[in-house]
C-alpha cells in the first residue's frame, strides 16, 4: 500500500471536473503513521518494565518520542516523494504521532495534568477529522472523456 494519499484531479476550466482522490476511509488510514506509531508503543512496553526508580527510565521515554517524531517525516520521505499538497500529509503524519504518542502515555504520563482519556479522545476525534483533507492538484484544462458518445 502507498503511503501518500493520491491527489483529486481539479479542472479550472469551464468544466468543474473531478478525478481520482481516494476515499475518506485509506485517507484516515494513511494520514496515520502507523509503522512509527507501533514501534513507539513497542519501545514503551520495554520501558514499562524498567524499574520505576530508575532515573534513565523518564530520559530514554523521551528520547523514544523524539525517535519517533523524526523516524515520522524520515519514513514518508523514503517511502515515497510527496508533492505540491501531499506536503500537507506529512505535517499531518507527525501532528498523528504527537497525538498518538501523548495517548500512549509514554513521557507524557508522568507530566503534571497528564489525564490519559484526554489523549484518546483527542487521537479519536483527530482521526476521524483529519480524513476530511483531501490534497488536490488543479489543472487548467483537465479532459474528460464525454460519455455522450
Amino acid at each position: 500500500m502507498k503511503r501518500l494519499v493520491k491527489p483529486l484531479l481539479v479542472s479550472t476550466g469551464s468544466r468543474v471536473v473531478s478525478q481520482g482522490g481516494e476515499p475518506y476511509s485509506d485517507r484516515v488510514l494513511k494520514y496515520l503513521p502507523s509503522e512509527v506509531v507501533l514501534g513507539y508503543a513497542a519501545l514503551g512496553a520495554i520501558l514499562s518494565a524498567v524499574a520505576e526508580g530508575d532515573t534513565a527510565k523518564e530520559a530514554a521515554a523521551w528520547a523514544a518520542f523524539v525517535v519517533g517524531l523524526v523516524a515520522t517525516p524520515l519514513y514518508l520521505l523514503k517511502s515515497e516523494r510527496p508533492r505540491g499538497q501531499q506536503w500537507g500529509q506529512v505535517v499531518i503524519a507527525i501532528i498523528s504521532f504527537v497525538i498518538w504518542a501523548y495517548m500512549l502515555g509514554g513521557p507524557f504520563a508522568e507530566t503534571p495534568g497528564y489525564r490519559a482519556w484526554m489523549g484518546g479522545l483527542a487521537a479519536a476525534s483527530w482521526s476521524l477529522l483529519v480524513g476530511a483533507f483531501q490534497p488536490t492538484v488543479q489543472e487548467p484544462e483537465a479532459r474528460v472523456p464525454d460519455s455522450t458518445g
